[in-house]
């Protein structure tokens, strides 16, 4: 597995998602991008690429602590080559589809969700439905990427625009933050 073992800002100031979702603009101010094995809510078995976009600032910072902010907004995206049932981190650029947790299908697919954090840190979460990742940009071993993403969710809301992550976090940390209950300030 490869990937970066650095943190910091991911997401350049102004990379900016339109939509419904959340109340519509989401300013992205950090992302990373991490190759993962043991998030719990995946699918099938296997390793998958994951890009996740924050509005915060010192995403990987508070990934590696276990730990989130009140008013956060995180849109958590997850990449992979699927086959046989089993699933890998995907490495080349292209259009990835996004569906249902359940709608994993060959030979590459994704899942998204959106999720916020009230002033009192009570969350609430939006899976997607449907849309497409394409990514226009991968770095070798999955350490950055970017492109344009445009999901809607179960609810009918939407998120739309471009994006970048470059900026890894430690695998890990990843698994750990995205199977967990970060806690919560």
């Amino acid at each position: 597995m490869a990937a970066t073992v650095g943190c910091g800002g991911g997401g350049p100031a102004g990379d900016t998602l339109s939509g419904t979702t959340g109340g519509g603009a989401f300013v992205i101010k950090d992302a990373v991008i991490a190759t993962t094995a043991t998030w719990t809510s995946s699918p099938d078995p296997g390793d998958s690429t994951v890009i996740i976009l924050s509005d915060r600032e010192g995403l990987c910072a508070d990934i590696q602590a276990g730990r989130s902010h009140a008013g956060s907004r995180f849109l958590i995206m997850y990449l992979a080559a699927v086959g046989a049932g089993t699933m890998s981190p995907i490495t080349s650029a292209g259009a990835y589809p996004i569906g249902p947790n359940d709608a994993v299908v060959p030979p590459v697919s994704g899942f998204a969700f959106y999720s916020a954090l009230d002033a009192q840190c009570a969350g609430t979460a939006q899976l997607a439905f449907s849309g497409t990742v394409t990514l226009t940009d991968l770095g070798a071993g999955a350490t950055s990427a970017s492109g344009r993403l445009a999901i809607m969710f179960e609810d009918g809301s939407t998120l739309g625009g471009n994006f970048s992550a470059t900026s890894g976090c430690p695998p890990a940390a990843v698994d750990a933050y995205l199977s967990a209950m970060p806690t919560c300030s």
